[in-house]
């Protein structure tokens, strides 16, 4: 059985969908373990400053990586002017333009990514029968699988990708059509992050707890490393230095007190 990217779980069910979703079933009970199917694919291509949106139906990946374009069109269509058309509520669409239009920005992404793989693209009509001899100058009519053919989906989806080959790696063709990313963590950017937050953490406990009115004069504060204690610390004790107060720092770190403090803190005594 094919596998399907996303799950099912995941589409959209209205109207218009049932029968897509009924070609993508169909496609995963025909076709073997090894093909994978993308279905609802979203395409954002650029042409200098254009930019273009579009939706492929469905992606069928052979186990040899080569790439097969689907474009479902359930219902009647209309074979007029060399063409084929689909009336929609408020439009009519060319749909040989459309599958056109996707298989040319397939391969240019594919070809911005670096992948050097086998594409075609097919038209499914599974609810229209088009006679054999009924040749359009836009699509050749191998290229369409009509209600005749549709019981024999998986086979023809078979016998279009077990003969082609891609010479990108697979996995690769399988990540770019599945809009996977292989991403590592800058270990650089999140040192900087840490040390960011760390030190607005303690900056935030230097500047609240002095706010604190005590009868006692008396503060106790207990919190863990890094919570930023000692700044708190030092910035008690440059206050009292300010004030001409004294003040006394007793640490039971001596290289915290004699190497960090005395040096942060010169006018006030520090004893370990």
């Amino acid at each position: 059985m094919a596998r399907i990217s996303p799950t099912l779980d995941s589409i959209r069910y209205d109207a218009g969908f049932f029968r897509e979703i009924d070609v993508l079933e169909k496609l995963q009970d025909t076709l073997p373990d090894g093909y994978e199917i993308f279905h609802s694919v979203t395409m954002h291509t650029l042409s200098g400053n254009a930019e273009h949106h579009g939706e492929i139906d469905l992606i069928v990946l052979g186990p040899s990586g080569a790439i097969l374009l689907l474009e479902v069109k359930a219902g009647d269509v209309t074979l007029r002017d060399g063409g084929i058309f689909k009336a929609y509520r408020n439009q009519e669409r060319d749909i040989v333009r459309q599958t056109q239009t996707q298989y040319a920005a397939m391969r240019n992404r594919l070809a911005a990514a670096r992948l050097d793989a086998y594409v075609t693209n097919y038209l499914v009509l599974p609810d229209y029968r088009i006679d054999n001899d009924a040749h359009i100058v836009s699509i050749p009519r191998e290229r369409i699988i009509n209600a005749e053919d549709y019981d024999a989906l998986g086979a023809c989806v078979q016998d279009i990708l077990e003969r082609r080959y891609a010479k990108s790696d697979i996995a690769e063709i399988r990540r770019f059509l599945a809009n996977e990313f292989q991403v590592s963590t800058d270990l650089k950017l999140l040192g900087a992050q840490l040390r960011n937050t760390s030190r607005s953490l303690a900056e935030g406990l230097a500047t609240w707890v002095p706010r604190i009115e005590a009868p006692s004069g008396i503060i106790r504060v207990q919190a863990s490393a890094g919570a930023g204690k000692i700044q708190l610390a030092l910035r008690l004790l440059n206050d009292a230095a300010a004030k001409q107060d004294k003040a006394l720092y007793v640490c039971f770190n001596r290289s915290l007190a004699i190497n960090h403090s005395s040096r942060s803190v010169p006018l006030v005594s520090t004893t370990c």
